[in-house]
């Protein structure tokens, strides 16, 4: 009672903390990659990090809304791929593995959607039967995936 006092729906909760951390880590990475020149591998290590941390938040969040075995195995290949960039962000001696984490982070995405499909799907076929609040957060969540998914190319691409 208490936890639903403070913090309502704990996937909700757990996708705030998610999208924040996110937020932020974007925020790095703009900063890191608006010059003309070499991107600063400091910043975009902080963004690879504050990203992680945004992947754990994101996993308890698919746990609460979806398939958990989904929920798992993206959250375990986005942190994989964002924790490892943050660890070995490129450069001459990292290239392949850290290009190899950068599309461990976008597979990742492909999970997110597998373990949101089953409710949206359900939601859709059955609308009447379908709980507004769930179904919200899962059509939220496909948001929040979709614009990942460009901000991953964009660094698999190098921009």
């Amino acid at each position: 009672m208490l936890w639903a006092g403070f913090f309502g729906n704990p996937g909700a909760s757990w996708l705030t903390a998610a999208v924040a951390a996110f937020l932020a880590a974007g925020e790095f990475y703009h900063r890191a990659w608006r010059g003309s020149g070499q991107p600063s591998r400091f910043l975009t290590r902080k963004g690879d990090v504050l990203s992680g941390l945004g992947a754990l938040a994101l996993t308890l969040s698919l746990l609460f809304c979806g398939n958990a075995a989904m929920a798992v195995l993206s959250g375990l290949l986005l942190a994989v791929g964002k924790f490892g960039n943050a660890a070995l962000p490129g450069g001459a001696s990292g290239g392949r593995l850290a290009a190899m984490f950068r599309h461990a982070a976008l597979l990742s995405r492909v999970f997110v959607l597998a373990a949101l499909a089953p409710e949206l799907l359900e939601a859709a076929v059955r609308p009447a039967a379908a709980e507004a609040g769930p179904t919200a957060l899962g059509l939220v969540l496909v948001l929040r995936t979709l614009i990942c998914c460009r901000g991953d190319f964009l660094l698999l691409r190098g921009r």
